[in-house]
């Protein structure tokens, strides 16, 4: 872009002025286009089908209505730069030869909030052998199985007929990666709309998949937040629970929720991972934790040791906030099994003029008094998005049964039971400044 012959928002150049300025503005606006997928380029065969989501976002374009765009990006670059789309596209027919370096960004654009689409061209069984190797080395906790028929990626939007087979890796709140062990993209590079039409209606599902049916955003508008200097109005304490189960589906939610809400309060989070069974040790000292996020995306069966440690945590004036990742509905069970371990109070619905959410009188605080869910949720007939609450001692155990962890990375994934990104992130922060205000009622 020849920003130096820009002279009074017109561009001057060999064609004159009019012809200049009409072409910047249009390669400007042309640019904010959604990207569809961003194709990776790294050392080896990575482009054996040059044209293939160049020809399905032009498809896609006519078929959604708005207009797509697609790019290469190099794995030289920081994974940040991937961002501008939720689904990174990896292909070749050889085996791959990424660095650990390389593999880690891979895993930072994951649990940024993206997703990796792969596929062996060719059908090769040395190139599936890769991607399965890849899937190991970037989700070494999570198993690569086959994607079920009945999942929403083959009916989203289209119903491709037949389905292709697909495989897939999950935490348990959405799909991380899907990789097609046969040569979809074939069809997309020979322009087969009309023959192969149910590969490119697979394509769009993925996409609509992973933009969660919500709003496309622009390429610029970027759900990364760098990080913060140092806080101007002191550090609040953020403790993440471990325990013996899926207790981490979402690593990088609570980085991204600190960034935020010190940029919105010049407050810092700090965020350490303490072990449920050892909560108690945080009550008293200088720094006290003020909230503890307790999680999950399977059943668990508190011990003894956890339901006291939370119990003295909570009394002693602690906020217990408890949530269903995903909206799983397992972990919801137990965890309200555990709920009624730690205090024989029962879980009452938060009244929606509650301080917590109304933010009276707490600057920064947001008023969150109207719920807002994922078009997901709406799709299945849920509306009520109610938090839970109840107190012990000083403290208070909140819970929710729809999903704020997701929400926290802004990311707008289908098939997650929970609310929209942005009012899960505003009603975190609202939780934290009711905490450190004094738990106003």
């Amino acid at each position: 872009m020849a920003v130096d012959r820009q002279r009074g928002g017109a561009w001057f150049g060999s064609y004159g002025v009019d012809v200049d300025t009409a072409y910047h503005l249009l390669f400007l606006a042309r640019g904010r286009h959604p990207i569809l997928m961003n194709k990776l380029r790294f050392e080896g065969s990575w482009a054996n089908r040059p044209r293939d989501v160049a020809n399905l976002a032009k498809v896609g374009s006519k078929e959604l209505e708005r207009p797509l765009n697609w790019q290469v990006v190099p794995i030289t670059r920081d994974w940040t730069d991937w961002t501008d789309s939720p689904i990174l596209y990896i292909s070749s027919h050889i085996p791959l030869k990424f660095t650990d370096d390389q593999v880690e960004k891979l895993r930072k654009f994951v649990e940024s909030g993206g997703m990796l689409f792969t596929q062996a061209d060719g059908n090769g069984v040395a190139a599936n052998k890769a991607f399965e190797d890849l899937a190991k080395r970037v989700f070494p906790v999570y198993e690569m199985r086959d994607l079920p028929e009945s999942h929403d990626i083959y009916t989203i939007l289209f119903k491709p007929n037949p389905k292709p087979k697909m495989r897939y890796v999950s935490n348990g709140v959405r799909v991380l990666m899907v990789h097609s062990p046969t040569d979809i993209s074939a069809a997309w590079q020979l322009r087969q709309e009309k023959t192969k039409r149910n590969l490119y209606e697979f394509g769009l599902n993925l996409f609509l998949y992973a933009t969660g049916k919500a709003d496309l955003r622009n390429r610029l508008a970027s759900a990364v937040i760098p990080a913060q200097g140092a806080p101007g109005g002191g550090v609040l304490r953020v403790a993440r629970l471990k325990y013996a189960g899926a207790w981490d589906p979402e690593p990088m939610a609570w980085e991204r929720m600190s960034r935020q809400f010190q940029r919105e309060t010049d407050v810092g989070v700090n965020v350490s991972t303490v072990e449920l069974d050892k909560l108690d040790s945080e009550v008293g000292g200088t720094t006290p934790v003020n909230v503890a996020h307790w999680t999950g995306t399977a059943s668990h069966t508190m011990t003894a040791g956890e339901v006291a440690a939370a119990q003295k945590f909570v009394e002693a004036g602690g906020v217990l906030l408890v949530e269903a990742a995903g909206g799983n509905a397992d972990f919801a069970e137990s965890a309200k099994l555990g709920i009624a371990r730690i205090t024989t109070e029962s879980l009452s619905p938060l009244p929606l003029k509650h301080p917590m959410l109304t933010g009276a009188g707490q600057a920064a605080a947001e008023d969150l008094s109207t719920p807002v869910v994922r078009p997901f949720v709406r799709s299945r007939g849920g509306t009520a998005a109610r938090l839970e609450y109840t107190r012990l001692g000083k403290g208070w155990i909140i819970f929710s049964h729809l999903d704020l962890s997701h929400g926290m990375l802004g990311a707008n994934t289908w098939g997650v039971y929970g609310y929209d990104p942005a009012y899960a992130s505003s009603l975190v922060k609202n939780i934290l400044i009711w905490q450190a205000m004094g738990m106003k009622e």
